[in-house]
């Protein structure tokens, strides 16, 4: 453990660029200088341009595959001067009759027609508005049941506060004819001090 605590990350850095540069040394030593010759022949196609047509395969590669441009990338661009001297030297070409138009290849498909529907898919279909139309006449219940809920409650708040004042009205006329029983009593007794 003290061991793996007394590892820094600086040296062993230093150690591994060491080996890499002794690994290019070797490589360019060995091989002639595999980095620098830009006009050495390549090996043989690398796998993507194999595979996938890549740009800079072979033209063996290319002709066996497909007779495909091998310039042809995605954003590539000739040179824009021989183009524009072309189109000038060029006469403006002829629109082309409609009858000389190929067909395609593949199946015309009309975007504005809509879809044929199953069956299944049909039945799925008004399953599902009928249940829409379900869950929309209970949310309209469920909105007038409260609207019912929500006036029944102003009902019985109201009721409650008229009760209120009816007890605190009654509390006070009860005070008030104590009070008035009061004086009359004290007003019938006669005082007897001397």
């Amino acid at each position: 453990m003290k061991l793996l605590r007394d590892i820094r990350v600086m040296p062993v850095v230093l150690v591994a660029i060491f080996g890499l540069m002794v690994l290019k040394v070797a490589g360019l030593v060995l091989d002639s200088g595999y980095v620098f010759a830009e006009d050495a022949p390549p090996a043989g196609p690398s796998w993507a341009q194999q595979n996938f047509n890549f740009p800079g395969a072979g033209k063996a590669v290319l002709d066996s595959k497909s007779k495909a441009d091998p310039g042809d990338i995605t954003g590539s661009v000739e040179n824009k001067d021989a183009k524009k001297d072309d189109k000038k030297d060029e006469a403006p070409k002829p629109a082309a009759p409609a009858a000389e138009l190929s067909k395609p290849d593949g199946v015309v498909v009309n975007l504005d027609a809509p879809a044929p529907v199953s069956a299944s898919e049909r039945a799925i279909l008004e399953r599902l508005q009928s249940r829409r139309q379900e869950l929309e006449t209970r949310a309209r219940e469920v909105e007038i049941r409260e609207s019912l809920l929500k006036a029944a409650e102003k009902r019985i708040e109201a009721k409650v506060e008229e009760a209120k004042a009816n007890d605190a009205k009654a509390n006070a006329d009860a005070a008030a004819k104590a009070e008035a029983e009061v004086r009359a009593s004290r007003a019938s007794s006669p005082c007897t001090r001397t």
